[in-house]
């Protein structure tokens, strides 16, 4: 089954004041298909030997639209062919059968006593690439020595852990969008958002979020946001968000 597909109805619990799938209950979405997919193919969760999981590296999408309450969508997920290391994960979104999201996420399998990439399951994911693409790549998000102004800070609390014990992937989406001023993510709708994890977070970590707001045309904004750990040199993750105001 290289090509896999699930069915998800948007639930309360998926949607935010304007009553559209949000940022973080999306992310979450994509990581429980990936999950699923991995698992079915040999190389989920349970096949890793002891002491190795799966990490995220970095996370792309672009979406026309945000589904409503009660509306269902349907994601397919394949792994891609890679030009170098390990193959990406690729999303596609739909709904009522046409595209309405796309994505791309890369994994590394990771030692959780040396903190090293492991080679494991290389082989299983390159035999399950499939000639195909969502047409989204994921991509380094950089930010500036200048320009980038210290916004909150967010304490990191037993709630925002995964099974590995690091943060799980979806609290940075929820952080970037606490990042957002609140008029901005009123009045707009983001078409994309890019992620890089660059350093693992853990319990009781104190978060700083730095960020740099552009205003590239009169309705398009960009947000590039920074988190570093307090007492850390080197960001622990970037993200970048475009939105479309209304």
């Amino acid at each position: 089954m290289k090509k896999f597909s699930k069915h998800y109805p948007i639930n309360f619990y998926h949607v935010g004041p304007d009553k559209r799938l949000t940022l973080p209950a999306l992310m979450n979405l994509v990581q429980d298909i990936a999950s699923d997919h991995a698992a079915l193919l040999g190389f989920g969760h349970d096949h890793l030997d002891q002491d190795t999981y799966w990490v995220l590296v970095r996370q792309k999408i672009q979406m026309d639209y945000w589904p409503a309450w009660k509306e269902e969508i349907r994601i397919e997920t394949f792994i891609a062919k890679a030009d170098i290391g390990t193959p990406p994960r690729d999303i596609l979104i739909y709904h009522q059968d046409k595209v309405i999201g796309r994505g791309q996420t890369s994994w590394l399998v990771v030692d959780g006593k040396t903190k090293k990439i492991a080679s494991q399951k290389i082989d299983l994911l390159l035999a399950a690439s499939v000639e195909e693409s969502s047409g989204i790549k994921t991509q380094k998000v950089a930010v500036p020595k200048e320009g980038m102004e210290y916004l909150k800070t967010f304490s990191v609390e037993f709630s925002d852990l995964d099974m590995n014990f690091h943060v799980n992937n979806a609290i940075y989406g929820q952080w970037v969008i606490d990042s957002l001023d609140t008029e901005i993510i009123r009045n707009g709708r983001i078409v994309e958002f890019s992620i890089n994890y660059l350093q693992e977070i853990l319990h009781q970590d104190n978060v700083i979020i730095n960020r740099k707001l552009t205003l590239i045309e009169e309705d398009i904004q960009e947000v590039l946001i920074e988190g570093k750990v307090k007492g850390a040199t080197k960001a622990a993750f970037t993200a970048f968000v475009k939105l479309v105001l209304n």
